[in-house]
């Protein structure tokens, strides 16, 4: 069936919206009926000829791993395999179940839950962005056995925000693996908790923790307002589920995940990368949370092609949908401009 990109908009926010008129109408729905309204967005996804896959780490036989079960999304017609990386406190399904229909004629779609995010489940006590990346090779490599394709460990990377930073790791370690690397809005150089503070108590919240996991409407909101440039309300009672379901059930390993990016502040925000591969930069014109500045600092520095979209802030693909699908279809492949 082909995806008329046209509608990108409308499926852009099709998970949210489910979930706004599930709330709207039983504001005392169990946790089943967001199970029901998940299991919907999943079977669109698979009448579009992208399936969920679930692996334990037992496929893995030679290898040990601390990933319990590998979840994600994978379209398989023999192409180009690109991976979608989410970032923080989102998932495979919320991030990336609006485009990778139309992204599929054009790729092998790949879209994996991070560890402590989505339907991963792990035994790890190592909070690490560098584990992060372990991770994500070892669920190309479970592909790979599940498949029997060796075309799996050769890919492109999109990776957006925390997940770009899990990328670029993923993509230094590598090289030969890794054809291209995407970054989007991923603050993995520059990388300030000071600056993420600063937003937070900016919009009324104590400090990042606190507005990226969040536990009240307000600071719910706050985090709207921080990644998007238009702000999104819901009902109290919706958001309250939404902090009840999305939240809570992750928020102290994702504390874990943001200390341990506080700790190793420095290291990281200095580390130069040593990419074997072309690296494009795509960044929202208005991102609030990780400023355009960092994607012209990057572009500079790794003499990368730059895409910036207009009107919008840390999440493109949400809020422009259409452009941000054109642009990974037609425009992630081609070469990199000599000047810039």
């Amino acid at each position: 069936m082909e995806i008329d990109v046209q509608n990108l908009s409308f499926r852009s926010m099709r998970f949210f919206l489910l979930l706004f008129l599930l709330l709207w109408y039983r504001p005392h729905f169990s946790w089943g009926q967001i199970q029901k309204m998940e299991r919907a967005q999943k079977a669109w996804l698979k009448s579009q000829e992208v399936e969920e896959v679930y692996f334990s780490s037992n496929l893995l036989r030679n290898q040990k791993s601390d990933t319990r079960q590998f979840h994600g999304f994978v379209s398989y017609r023999g192409k180009p395999k690109l991976l979608l990386v989410h970032g923080f406190s989102a998932s495979a399904l919320m991030q990336y179940s609006n485009i990778m229909p139309a992204l599929k004629r054009r790729y092998d779609v790949i879209a994996v839950d991070l560890r402590y995010h989505g339907e991963t489940i792990s035994d790890s006590t190592d909070f690490s962005v560098e584990t992060q990346a372990e991770h994500v090779m070892e669920f190309m490599e479970a592909l790979t056995l599940f498949y029997r394709d060796s075309s799996f460990l050769s890919f492109h990377i999109l990776g957006h925000s925390y997940g770009g930073i899990v990328s670029g790791i993923l993509a230094e370690r590598y090289p030969q693996r890794i054809q291209s690397l995407t970054l989007y809005d991923s603050p993995i150089i520059h990388y300030s908790s000071e600056k993420s503070d600063s937003l937070a108590r900016h919009l009324g919240v104590k400090d990042a923790n606190e507005m990226l996991c969040p536990l009240t409407v307000h600071d719910l909101h706050a985090r709207y307002k921080a990644l998007l440039t238009h702000s999104f309300w819901a009902p109290r009672k919706m958001s309250e589920k939404f902090i009840e379901i999305y939240v809570i059930p992750y928020r102290s390993h994702q504390l874990r995940l943001i200390e341990y990016l506080r700790q190793n502040e420095s290291r990281l925000g200095e580390h130069t990368y040593s990419w074997k591969m072309p690296v494009k930069v795509i960044w929202g014109s208005d991102d609030r949370l990780v400023p355009v500045e960092v994607a012209f600092e990057i572009q500079k520095m790794y003499k990368t092609g730059l895409k910036v979209f207009r009107g919008c802030g840390h999440s493109a693909n949400i809020e422009k949908p259409r452009q941000f699908v054109r642009w990974v279809k037609h425009d992630l492949l081609s070469p990199i401009p000599k000047k810039f």
